[in-house]
């Protein structure tokens, strides 16, 4: 019998009583064991796991310093340092800059099957041209399928002719622009609205587009709607142009802002402070590499909006790294006739109530007529 049963009264006379009393004891002092054994476990199962992710964080610490320093070594820069230097030119560093400028508007015509179903055997698309017109405007578009966009192939490469515009505030022309999209499926148009002073948003929708839909294409050109088009001479000379860190067109520099508030083209101080505008070319007809044109887009958001869309292109190339070059071919001051002869564009009146049929009947004779004597 247990020490401390040995001398209890109750087992004198209740036995029973003094063998339950010492199982009750026994069952506590075992239980005691268990939970102190329990304890110790639980104690040291902590400081190993503690123990293994010390041990596993100062190896993955020195594992990326080892990285960083193999990094540093290489480029021969130090943590803090903000200019690297890689045997030439000095690179800065910096910092991510404030979105100023997003383009937060969304398709409601996209046809962005338009790109590939135009590619030929090999995925290839040389040319994509991107036309600026209002909803209106109807007529401009008719013409231009019935000469240079309707054309789909020049020398072996393939064309591509998409019109831009945004929406309209009356609802019988936005229904007459659905049905002409259910008919010819080359229209592009964003959710603003469609005005002079939208042109820039207008143009950013043209070359998100081609930087969504469009990854195969060589070149771009931006082109207004009430342009003659040699697309002949136009694809011949771009086929001897780089195919990268290209822009080419009518160059202006040193250009005077206009501050007379009844012209179209006026500015405020507010919007653009210095009086002359930075280099660009004139926003008629102008040719990109498709990397320029997909850089635009990229840095535009970053450049606070400016309404003339040339001139805020103009920018973002140049921000984005782009030399532009000048060529007057672009945009010719001639006869029609000199110009599909000697150059790529020229302007003409838009198409109010009917389709232009001496330009039409010129255009076929100079150069649609290449174009089937190519096919032969």
């Amino acid at each position: 019998m247990p020490p401390n049963c040995a001398h209890t009264s109750s087992s004198t006379y209740f036995p029973t009583v003094c063998v339950v009393e010492c199982f009750i004891v026994k069952e506590i002092e075992t239980m005691k064991t268990k939970t102190a054994f329990y304890s110790l476990t639980l104690i040291v199962g902590l400081l190993l796991f503690g123990t293994g992710y010390f041990l596993h964080r100062r190896v993955a610490d020195n594992l990326l310093l080892a990285q960083r320093d193999v990094y540093e070594t290489r480029l021969g820069v130090s943590g803090s340092t903000t200019n690297i230097t890689i045997t030439g030119p000095t690179i800065e560093m910096t910092t991510v800059e404030p979105v100023v400028n997003p383009h937060l508007f969304n398709f409601t015509i996209r046809n962005q099957a338009a790109c590939f179903n135009r590619s030929n055997s090999n995925g290839e698309l040389f040319l994509v041209l991107l036309v600026k017109c209002a909803p209106f405007e109807k007529l401009d578009r008719e013409q231009i399928r019935k000469t240079w966009g309707g054309v789909k192939e020049v020398l072996g490469r393939r064309v591509l002719t998409m019109f831009l515009l945004g929406e309209s505030t009356d609802p019988i022309i936005r229904k007459q622009v659905q049905e002409e999209d259910s008919t010819y499926h080359d229209l592009i148009q964003e959710d603003f609205i469609d005005n002079y002073k939208n042109l820039t948003y207008k143009n950013m929708m043209g070359l998100k587009w081609v930087s969504m839909y469009c990854p195969q294409n060589s070149f771009v050109v931006s082109v207004d709607a009430d342009m003659v088009i040699n697309i002949v001479t136009l694809v011949k000379r771009l086929s001897t142009m780089p195919k990268t860190n290209f822009a080419e067109g009518h160059l202006r520099t040193d250009t005077p802002i206009i501050r007379k508030k009844k012209h179209k083209c006026f500015v405020p101080k507010e919007e653009w402070a210095d009086n002359l505008y930075p280099p660009f070319l004139m926003g008629a007809c102008y040719a990109m590499s498709r990397d320029a044109a997909v850089g635009v887009f990229d840095v535009s958001k970053y450049i606070p909006f400016l309404r003339l869309d040339d001139v805020f292109v103009g920018i973002c190339l140049t921000k984005a790294g782009v030399q532009m070059r000048y060529s007057p071919l672009y945009q010719q001051y001639v006869s029609v006739e000199n110009a599909l002869k000697r150059g790529i564009g020229i302007g003409i009146a838009h198409n109010r109530d009917h389709l232009k049929q001496p330009a039409l009947k010129l255009w076929h004779k100079m150069v649609g007529s290449q174009i089937q004597d190519m096919s032969k």
